[in-house]
């Protein structure tokens, strides 16, 4: 095999799974939304099923599509420094027992295809709690359309949140 050829084909490995976090996320993300529209109602997604270490709250933080998200603004929430997240990029932040953190980033969830929605806690009717819990991670998952990949994937904790499944409109 040419050295070119190796090296191509080395990069391509290594990239692929570089994100394995990324691409467990969209798989399981996939599979949710294929079992939604078949039985024509919402399905399990445990986030937790997605990692290899242990913890106990996420912070997510969504990336924006033209400008970055400073790290003062995380930094607020988050208690402590971190850096700017980058455009079309999601990032989580997964708190430990010990309180170590565990970053992992995917592509923007609003620009995948199809999009992906996480809903949060809400405080009052008009604020949420950006914090969710590990238990709070077992959402609904559930698509708004009739067919893969139309539409959006939404994701529900087991709380009060802005949208609802009830609010949702399914569409063709």
């Amino acid at each position: 095999m040419p050295l070119k050829t190796f090296t191509f084909l080395f990069l391509l490995t290594l990239t692929a799974s570089c994100n394995s976090f990324e691409n467990k996320f969209y798989k399981k993300i996939q599979e949710g939304e294929i079992n939604s529209i078949k039985s024509k109602k919402s399905v399990m997604f445990d986030l937790s099923s997605l990692t290899d270490f242990d913890w106990d709250s996420v912070l997510i933080i969504h990336g924006n599509e033209s400008v970055p998200v400073n790290a003062e603004q995380i930094e607020v929430d988050l208690k402590r420094t971190t850096t700017d997240l980058p455009t079309l990029t999601d990032r989580f932040y997964f708190l430990q027992k010990d309180k170590k953190v565990i970053v992992k980033e995917i592509e923007s969830m609003i620009f995948h295809d199809p999009d992906v929605n996480i809903e949060f806690c809400l405080i009052d009717t008009t604020n949420y709690r950006p914090w969710l819990s590990r238990d709070e991670c077992k959402f609904r998952l559930m698509s708004n359309s009739k067919r893969v990949s139309h539409g959006g994937i939404f994701l529900f904790p087991p709380c009060r949140t802005w949208v609802t499944e009830k609010s949702l409109k399914v569409f063709e």
